[in-house]
């Protein structure tokens, strides 16, 4: 988390500020807002995130698909309310915040998002560390691509000599470097293993379980212990609250992802 934080912080420079982050316009709602309402607002806008503002438009609090997710369905949706479930004074970044010590704070405290203020604290943006994170990526497939074409190019050299040792030895270990970290080495047996849920569990039950093990994805497993799919607190706030379906009567098996796209562990990052 910290490599990918400096990526992040590499591309942005020492002295640039949160601004440069290009934080996404706020999605607000009013603290009456319903959780149905809330839910199709996020739909709508393609976000897992809303902030609560009150009529001067200032801010009171901030809820996450997470939330809806974790506490309206394990409520058995008693709370109608956004009010309700919102994070209420969340921490937020001033504008001219350094970019690095905004990313730092997000790691540190595991906030995806972070509203952004003015000096009147009016809300300026908010800043979604995923999409900084994306943009990084973008670079390193770039390099990856680059990479590659040397790591080829190495290949056909090491054959021309296969007799010189040290040179083979040599241009081994370089490709070792440049073929760059696997997924493997960012597994952690205790923090990554996989969590499974039944295709004919209720919605109800996912999100306990979600909640229980303090994760946003499950893994769906048919009859024979195959996995089917997979079904995340995004997947429960679009296609279930967001539609009006009853999470006590819903079925994961209706609503996950079916037959989800999968990686070896040895596949480069």
């Amino acid at each position: 988390m910290t490599d990918q934080n400096n990526d992040c912080n590499s591309r942005v420079g020492p002295a640039a500020t949160v601004m440069t982050l290009n934080p996404s316009r706020p999605l607000s709602c009013r603290p009456s807002k319903t959780i149905h309402e809330a839910a199709q607002s996020m739909l709508i806008a393609n976000e897992h995130y809303m902030l609560v503002v009150d009529s001067k438009e200032e801010l009171l609090g901030i809820f996450t698909a997470k939330d809806l997710a974790f506490r309206a369905v394990s409520n058995n949706l008693e709370i109608q309310r956004v009010d309700k479930i919102m994070t209420s004074n969340p921490m937020c970044a001033k504008v001219n915040t350094k970019a690095s010590n905004a990313l730092d704070l997000m790691v540190a405290k595991h906030f995806r998002h972070l509203p952004i203020v003015n000096d009147e604290n009016q809300i300026v943006g908010v800043l979604d560390i995923t999409k900084c994170y994306k943009e990084a990526i973008k670079k390193l497939e770039k390099l990856y691509k680059d990479s590659k074409n040397l790591y080829d190019a190495m290949g056909t050299v090491s054959k021309n000599f296969k007799n010189n040792k040290f040179i083979i030895t040599y241009f081994e270990t370089l490709k070792k470097l440049l073929s760059g970290p696997v997924l493997e080495e960012l597994l952690n047996e205790d923090s990554t293993s996989p969590i499974y849920v039944s295709g004919n569990s209720t919605i109800y039950d996912a999100a306990m379980h979600m909640k229980y093990k303090n994760t946003t994805a499950l893994l769906v497993r048919d009859n024979h212990e195959e996995i089917s799919g997979i079904i995340t607190s995004k997947d429960i706030v679009s296609r279930v609250l967001s539609k009006g379906l009853d999470p006590n009567e819903c079925l994961v098996k209706q609503v996950m992802t079916k037959d989800p796209s999968m990686a070896s562990k040895s596949m480069p990052i």
